[in-house]
Protein backbone atom coordinates (compact mmCIF):
# COMPACT_ATOMS: atom_id res chain seq x y z
CA UNK A 1 0.00 0.00 0.00
CA UNK A 2 1.55 3.27 -1.11
CA UNK A 3 1.73 6.14 1.28
CA UNK A 4 -0.51 9.09 0.40
CA UNK A 5 1.41 12.28 -0.16
CA UNK A 6 0.25 15.50 1.45
CA UNK A 7 -1.16 18.18 -0.81
CA UNK A 8 0.38 21.69 -0.86
CA UNK A 9 -2.64 22.91 1.15
CA UNK A 10 -2.00 20.33 3.86
CA UNK A 11 1.65 21.36 3.92
CA UNK A 12 0.49 24.96 4.41
CA UNK A 13 -1.59 24.01 7.47
CA UNK A 14 1.21 21.87 8.95
CA UNK A 15 3.82 24.58 8.34
CA UNK A 16 1.60 27.27 9.88
CA UNK A 17 0.99 25.23 13.05
CA UNK A 18 4.70 24.40 13.35
CA UNK A 19 5.68 28.04 12.84
CA UNK A 20 3.24 29.30 15.47
CA UNK A 21 4.25 26.64 18.00
CA UNK A 22 7.98 27.21 17.67
CA UNK A 23 7.58 30.99 17.81
CA UNK A 24 5.58 30.97 21.05
CA UNK A 25 7.94 28.46 22.67
CA UNK A 26 11.21 30.12 21.67
CA UNK A 27 10.36 33.82 21.32
CA UNK A 28 12.39 34.97 24.36
CA UNK A 29 15.48 33.37 22.82
CA UNK A 30 14.70 35.06 19.50
CA UNK A 31 14.53 38.41 21.29
CA UNK A 32 17.96 37.86 22.82
CA UNK A 33 19.33 36.75 19.44
CA UNK A 34 18.12 39.98 17.84
CA UNK A 35 19.78 42.01 20.64
CA UNK A 36 23.08 40.22 20.04
CA UNK A 37 22.84 40.72 16.29
CA UNK A 38 22.65 44.49 16.71
CA UNK A 39 26.03 44.39 18.43
CA UNK A 40 25.32 44.24 22.15
CA UNK A 41 28.91 43.96 23.38
CA UNK A 42 30.02 41.88 26.34
CA UNK A 43 33.18 40.06 27.45
CA UNK A 44 31.28 37.22 29.15
CA UNK A 45 31.47 33.62 28.01
CA UNK A 46 28.56 32.36 25.88
CA UNK A 47 26.43 30.73 28.65
CA UNK A 48 27.03 33.67 31.02
CA UNK A 49 26.36 36.09 28.20
CA UNK A 50 23.00 34.49 27.43
CA UNK A 51 21.91 34.41 31.08
CA UNK A 52 23.17 37.97 31.62
CA UNK A 53 21.15 39.16 28.63
CA UNK A 54 17.96 37.59 30.05
CA UNK A 55 18.58 39.23 33.44
CA UNK A 56 19.25 42.61 31.85
CA UNK A 57 16.06 42.56 29.76
CA UNK A 58 13.89 41.50 32.70
CA UNK A 59 15.47 44.08 35.02
CA UNK A 60 15.29 47.03 32.65
CA UNK A 61 12.18 46.21 30.60
CA UNK A 62 10.24 43.66 32.63
CA UNK A 63 9.01 40.28 31.39
CA UNK A 64 7.16 42.14 28.65
CA UNK A 65 10.50 42.96 27.07
CA UNK A 66 11.12 39.29 26.24
CA UNK A 67 7.82 39.10 24.36
CA UNK A 68 7.84 42.49 22.66
CA UNK A 69 6.85 41.85 19.05
CA UNK A 70 5.31 38.42 19.73
CA UNK A 71 2.17 39.27 17.77
CA UNK A 72 4.21 40.16 14.70
CA UNK A 73 6.46 37.14 15.24
CA UNK A 74 3.51 34.73 15.35
CA UNK A 75 1.98 36.26 12.24
CA UNK A 76 5.30 36.26 10.41
CA UNK A 77 6.32 32.72 11.37
CA UNK A 78 2.90 31.20 10.76
CA UNK A 79 2.53 32.84 7.37
CA UNK A 80 6.18 32.33 6.41
CA UNK A 81 6.40 28.63 7.18
CA UNK A 82 2.90 27.83 5.94
CA UNK A 83 3.41 29.78 2.74
CA UNK A 84 6.95 28.51 2.30
CA UNK A 85 5.89 24.85 2.39
CA UNK A 86 2.93 25.59 0.13
CA UNK A 87 5.00 27.21 -2.62
CA UNK A 88 7.88 24.77 -2.11
CA UNK A 89 5.65 21.74 -2.66
CA UNK A 90 4.03 23.37 -5.70
CA UNK A 91 7.47 24.02 -7.19
CA UNK A 92 8.60 20.45 -6.46
CA UNK A 93 5.52 19.04 -8.18
CA UNK A 94 6.30 21.14 -11.26
CA UNK A 95 9.81 19.71 -11.38
CA UNK A 96 8.49 16.15 -11.03
CA UNK A 97 5.95 16.75 -13.84
CA UNK A 98 8.53 18.33 -16.15
CA UNK A 99 11.03 15.52 -15.50
CA UNK A 100 8.77 12.58 -16.50
CA UNK A 101 7.78 11.72 -12.95
CA UNK A 102 11.32 11.32 -11.63
CA UNK A 103 12.14 12.54 -8.15
CA UNK A 104 13.90 15.92 -8.32
CA UNK A 105 17.59 16.19 -7.48
CA UNK A 106 19.58 18.72 -5.48
CA UNK A 107 19.37 21.42 -8.17
CA UNK A 108 15.58 21.12 -8.34
CA UNK A 109 15.27 21.23 -4.54
CA UNK A 110 17.44 24.33 -4.45
CA UNK A 111 15.43 26.05 -7.21
CA UNK A 112 12.10 25.18 -5.54
CA UNK A 113 13.35 26.45 -2.19
CA UNK A 114 14.72 29.67 -3.69
CA UNK A 115 11.41 30.29 -5.48
CA UNK A 116 9.38 29.77 -2.30
CA UNK A 117 11.78 31.92 -0.28
CA UNK A 118 11.65 34.81 -2.74
CA UNK A 119 7.85 34.81 -2.76
CA UNK A 120 7.72 34.81 1.03
CA UNK A 121 10.19 37.70 1.31
CA UNK A 122 7.86 39.78 -0.85
CA UNK A 123 4.85 38.81 1.28
CA UNK A 124 6.32 38.94 4.79
CA UNK A 125 9.15 41.51 4.84
CA UNK A 126 6.86 44.18 6.38
CA UNK A 127 5.98 41.78 9.22
CA UNK A 128 9.63 41.05 10.05
CA UNK A 129 10.50 44.74 9.88
CA UNK A 130 7.81 45.57 12.45
CA UNK A 131 8.77 42.60 14.63
CA UNK A 132 12.40 43.73 14.81
CA UNK A 133 11.48 47.33 15.61
CA UNK A 134 9.14 46.21 18.36
CA UNK A 135 11.79 43.91 19.80
CA UNK A 136 14.34 46.70 19.93
CA UNK A 137 12.32 49.73 20.97
CA UNK A 138 12.24 48.91 24.71
CA UNK A 139 16.01 48.37 24.67
CA UNK A 140 16.54 51.77 23.03
CA UNK A 141 14.27 53.44 25.58
CA UNK A 142 16.01 51.71 28.50
CA UNK A 143 19.44 52.88 27.29
CA UNK A 144 18.30 56.52 27.19
CA UNK A 145 16.20 56.62 30.36
CA UNK A 146 18.75 55.96 33.10
CA UNK A 147 17.73 59.10 34.96
CA UNK A 148 14.24 57.84 35.74
CA UNK A 149 13.07 54.97 37.93
CA UNK A 150 10.23 54.06 35.55
CA UNK A 151 10.65 50.89 33.52
CA UNK A 152 11.12 51.04 29.77
CA UNK A 153 7.77 49.33 29.17
CA UNK A 154 6.00 51.97 31.31
CA UNK A 155 7.69 54.79 29.41
CA UNK A 156 6.80 53.20 26.08
CA UNK A 157 3.14 52.70 26.94
CA UNK A 158 2.80 56.26 28.22
CA UNK A 159 4.68 57.86 25.29
CA UNK A 160 6.93 59.65 27.79
CA UNK A 161 9.05 62.47 26.27
CA UNK A 162 12.23 60.57 27.13
CA UNK A 163 10.93 57.58 25.16
CA UNK A 164 10.12 59.79 22.17
CA UNK A 165 13.61 61.30 22.39
CA UNK A 166 15.27 57.88 22.59
CA UNK A 167 13.45 56.53 19.55
CA UNK A 168 13.12 59.72 17.55
CA UNK A 169 9.39 58.97 17.30
CA UNK A 170 6.38 57.97 19.36
CA UNK A 171 6.75 54.37 20.62
CA UNK A 172 4.65 51.82 18.76
CA UNK A 173 1.84 50.40 20.86
CA UNK A 174 1.50 47.22 18.81
CA UNK A 175 1.69 45.62 15.39
CA UNK A 176 -1.18 47.52 13.72
CA UNK A 177 -0.01 50.84 15.17
CA UNK A 178 3.53 50.17 13.92
CA UNK A 179 2.36 49.36 10.38
CA UNK A 180 0.11 52.42 10.14
CA UNK A 181 2.76 54.73 11.64
CA UNK A 182 5.50 53.53 9.30
CA UNK A 183 3.29 53.92 6.22
CA UNK A 184 2.09 57.36 7.35
CA UNK A 185 5.47 58.79 8.39
CA UNK A 186 7.96 56.94 6.17
CA UNK A 187 5.94 55.80 3.19
CA UNK A 188 4.85 52.34 2.13
CA UNK A 189 8.25 51.47 0.63
CA UNK A 190 9.75 51.74 4.14
CA UNK A 191 8.04 48.43 4.92
CA UNK A 192 10.49 46.78 2.53
CA UNK A 193 13.68 48.07 4.13
CA UNK A 194 16.07 45.17 4.50
CA UNK A 195 14.45 43.16 1.71
CA UNK A 196 17.74 42.83 -0.21
CA UNK A 197 19.55 41.16 2.73
CA UNK A 198 16.40 39.06 3.21
CA UNK A 199 16.65 37.90 -0.39
CA UNK A 200 20.26 36.95 0.29
CA UNK A 201 18.95 34.79 3.13
CA UNK A 202 16.91 32.78 0.65
CA UNK A 203 20.11 30.76 0.45
CA UNK A 204 19.45 29.63 4.05
CA UNK A 205 16.23 27.85 3.12
CA UNK A 206 17.80 26.49 -0.05
CA UNK A 207 20.71 24.97 1.87
CA UNK A 208 18.42 23.60 4.57
CA UNK A 209 15.99 21.90 2.22
CA UNK A 210 18.67 20.47 -0.06
CA UNK A 211 20.29 18.78 2.95
CA UNK A 212 16.91 17.73 4.39
CA UNK A 213 15.64 16.26 1.13
CA UNK A 214 18.95 14.47 0.59
CA UNK A 215 18.75 12.87 4.05
CA UNK A 216 15.15 11.80 3.39
CA UNK A 217 16.16 10.33 0.05
CA UNK A 218 19.06 8.38 1.56
CA UNK A 219 16.81 7.12 4.37
CA UNK A 220 14.24 5.90 1.83
CA UNK A 221 16.93 4.05 -0.11
CA UNK A 222 18.26 2.31 2.98
CA UNK A 223 14.90 1.52 4.60
CA UNK A 224 12.56 1.05 1.64
CA UNK A 225 9.43 -0.04 3.54
CA UNK A 226 10.00 1.87 6.75
CA UNK A 227 8.36 5.22 7.42
CA UNK A 228 10.70 7.51 9.39
CA UNK A 229 9.54 8.09 12.95
CA UNK A 230 9.01 11.41 14.67
CA UNK A 231 12.48 11.40 16.25
CA UNK A 232 14.12 10.58 12.92
CA UNK A 233 12.29 13.37 11.11
CA UNK A 234 13.09 15.78 13.95
CA UNK A 235 16.76 14.79 13.84
CA UNK A 236 16.96 15.31 10.08
CA UNK A 237 15.24 18.67 10.39
CA UNK A 238 17.54 19.79 13.21
CA UNK A 239 20.68 18.64 11.39
CA UNK A 240 19.72 20.42 8.16
CA UNK A 241 18.82 23.57 10.10
CA UNK A 242 22.15 23.59 11.94
CA UNK A 243 24.03 23.14 8.66
CA UNK A 244 22.10 25.96 6.97
CA UNK A 245 22.50 28.27 9.97
CA UNK A 246 26.27 27.79 10.08
CA UNK A 247 26.60 28.16 6.32
CA UNK A 248 24.50 31.32 5.96
CA UNK A 249 24.73 33.03 9.37
CA UNK A 250 27.04 35.81 8.08
CA UNK A 251 24.20 36.91 5.79
CA UNK A 252 21.98 37.48 8.84
CA UNK A 253 24.29 39.94 10.55
CA UNK A 254 26.77 40.85 7.85
CA UNK A 255 25.21 42.62 4.85
CA UNK A 256 25.60 46.14 6.29
CA UNK A 257 29.03 45.35 7.72
CA UNK A 258 30.13 43.82 4.42
CA UNK A 259 28.96 46.95 2.60
CA UNK A 260 30.98 49.10 5.03
CA UNK A 261 34.09 46.96 4.44
CA UNK A 262 33.66 47.17 0.66
CA UNK A 263 33.12 50.94 0.90
CA UNK A 264 36.31 51.35 2.97
CA UNK A 265 38.31 49.22 0.53
CA UNK A 266 37.06 51.35 -2.36
CA UNK A 267 38.06 54.50 -0.48
CA UNK A 268 41.56 53.07 0.13
CA UNK A 269 41.97 52.15 -3.54
CA UNK A 270 40.82 55.62 -4.64
CA UNK A 271 43.22 57.30 -2.17
CA UNK A 272 46.14 55.19 -3.44
CA UNK A 273 45.20 56.11 -7.00
CA UNK A 274 45.07 59.82 -6.12
CA UNK A 275 48.48 59.64 -4.43
CA UNK A 276 49.94 57.80 -7.41
CA UNK A 277 48.50 60.34 -9.85
CA UNK A 278 49.81 63.24 -7.77
CA UNK A 279 53.33 61.96 -6.97
CA UNK A 280 54.00 59.28 -9.53
CA UNK A 281 55.48 55.84 -8.98
CA UNK A 282 57.98 57.15 -6.37
CA UNK A 283 55.10 57.52 -3.88
CA UNK A 284 54.69 53.71 -3.84
CA UNK A 285 58.33 52.81 -3.17
CA UNK A 286 59.17 51.21 0.15
CA UNK A 287 61.18 53.70 2.31
CA UNK A 288 63.03 50.91 4.16
CA UNK A 289 64.89 49.38 1.22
Amino acid sequence: MSKRKLSPGEHFVAGTIAGLSSTVALFPLDTIKVRFQVNEKTTLAAPQRLWSAFEKVIKEEGWRGLYQGLQAGMLGSGLSWGGYFYFYEHAKQRWITSDSGKQPGALAWMAASAEAGTIMVALTNPIWLVKTRLQLQLRQIAEHSTTTSASASTLASSADPSAVKALGRRPYTGFIDAISTIVREEGILALYKGSIPALMLVSHGAAQFVVYEKMKSEYAKRYEQRTPGTFTVLSMGAASKIFASIATYPFQVGPKRCMLIIRNLIIIVLRVRDIYNAQGSTACRCPYR
